[in-house]
């Protein structure tokens, strides 16, 4: 990101936070913990939280052209924005579409139902849907996003269990030991797809329909918030699920109404599901 670029979305970025972090800072300050139950303080910062990452989230994906996944650092940084008194906010991404959906919607037939027949074979083997928005990162099911599946992060049994529900023979197998092989290279892109599809002789009709199920570049993305104090240390951290939607082609409008935050919590500072965590 340029120096010009950087600066102008801390401007921007400074007024989006003030709906959702002065609502904690007046949570704060005024000692409301007195007047209601911790869990219902928590509900409140968090909503308010969310939101403000939800306009936070809007103005950098704005400014990189919704490109999220080129815009991140090896570690998945995506920004950081100062606060006063040396504090600091960082954001951190991560595909979180590798999971297959357990009720798939939003296709179209017949890749409605190859879906579905994938979602029945990963619960019928013992596959629980990730829940809440910290986890290993290896769930097989998931309850958010949409129906594809990311083809850069989805572990093994997903994959094949959604190549089995869209081609007959060893040919699923075929292509889901190519697609691990290739991906141990480095990020696969969609293009790369057509290629292994074509060595492991698979039918057109049904090269279609597994296309249809996967995606090279995620539109379900993880995120974490570190707020750092004035001495570099974590002092809280905040995760959640965020969806970029594709742009309505009439409105241009990238998120809908509700924005891309999914889901938003307060974590503990030692969970993470990064690998390298401060």
């Amino acid at each position: 990101m340029t120096r010009d670029r950087a600066f102008a979305l801390v401007l921007v970025v400074m007024l989006s936070l003030v709906v959702g972090v002065t609502g904690v800072i007046i949570l704060d300050r005024v000692g409301i913990g007195r007047l209601a139950s911790d869990s219902q303080v928590e509900v409140y910062k968090s909503h308010h939280s969310g939101a403000g990452m939800n306009e936070l989230f809007k103005d950098w994906a704005r400014t990189v052209k919704n490109d999220v996944a080129s815009n991140l650092t090896p570690d998945g940084l995506a920004f950081e924005v100062k606060l006063p008194r040396d504090g600091l906010v960082r954001m951190y991404l991560g595909d979180a579409q590798g999971a297959a959906l357990r009720k798939p919607r939003g296709l179209t037939e017949p890749a409605l139902s190859a879906a579905r027949r994938a979602a029945r074979t990963l619960a019928a083997s013992g596959a629980k849907a990730a829940r809440g928005v910290v986890g290993t990162g290896q769930a097989l099911l998931r309850e958010v996003g949409p129906a594809r599946v990311s083809l850069n992060s989805a572990p093994e049994p997903v994959l094949l269990a959604v190549a089995q529900a869209s081609m007959d023979g060893d040919a699923a197998q075929q292509v889901v030991n190519a697609i691990m092989i290739k991906r141990a290279q480095g990020p696969i892109r969609q293009l790369e797809l057509a290629g292994i599809m074509e060595e492991a002789v698979v039918k057109p009709d049904e090269r279609t329909l597994f296309e249809s199920l996967v995606e090279a570049t995620p539109t379900l993305w993880w995120a974490e918030a570190d707020v750092l104090g004035a001495g570099g240390r974590v002092e809280e951290r905040w995760a959640g699920l965020i969806e970029v939607r594709p742009v309505n082609e009439t409105s241009g409008e990238r998120f809908g109404n509700s924005g891309p935050v999914l889901e938003w919590a307060r974590i503990r500072p030692e969970e993470s599901r990064r690998r390298n965590r401060p």
